[in-house]
Order: C-alpha cells, then structure tokens, then sequence
C-alpha cells in the first residue's frame, strides 16, 4: 500500500472515530434533556400538590382542625415523586460519564 492509501486508511478511521464519538455524545445528550424534563414535570407536580394541599388545609381547619389525615394520599404522592427525582437525577448523573 502506498503512502497515500495509508493517510486515505489513517484518515478514515479517525473520521469513523469521531462520528462515533458524537453519535455517543448526541445520544447522551438527548437522554440527559429527556431526564431532565421528567425531573422538571415531577417537580411542578409536586409544587401543585404543595398548593392543593395548603387550600385543602385551610378550608379543613376552617371547618375542623381534626380532618388532617385526609391528606395522608397526597402526601404519599410527593414522597413518591420525590423518590422518582432522586432516582432520575442519578441516572442523569450516570450519563457521560464513561466518555473520558
């Protein structure tokens, strides 16, 4: 193989490498926005539970101070939601991190 045929070879495999690479950091990407976005709409799912919660304990204790274990669903709820954050946020933590 001549000279030129090398550098042809040496030439093509540093391209293949580097669509590699940003295939993988492409792909990484999107996961990583992917996540994030279900991170975000947990988030303000829990915010509207906070708000629901606040008026719901407001017109209760206007009425009687003792119905508070009515809200023992939604506080299940954010403790779940909670734990899908945590659980997706260390996934997205986790994402890259083999590529250096």
């Amino acid at each position: 193989m001549d000279n030129g045929g090398k550098t042809f070879k040496k030439f093509k495999t540093s391209l293949n490498k580097g669509i590699s690479t940003i295939s993988t950091m492409t792909s990484n990407t999107i996961e990583k926005s992917k996540l994030s976005t279900q991170i975000d709409t947990l988030e303000k799912d829990i915010q509207k539970i906070y708000m629901s919660i606040g008026e719901d304990a407001y017109l209760e204790w206007k009425t009687d101070p003792n119905k508070y274990l009515e809200f023992t669903n939604n506080f299940e709820e954010i403790k779940i939601n909670l734990e899908k954050i945590q659980e997706l946020t260390e996934k997205l933590n986790t994402i890259g991190d083999d590529e250096n």
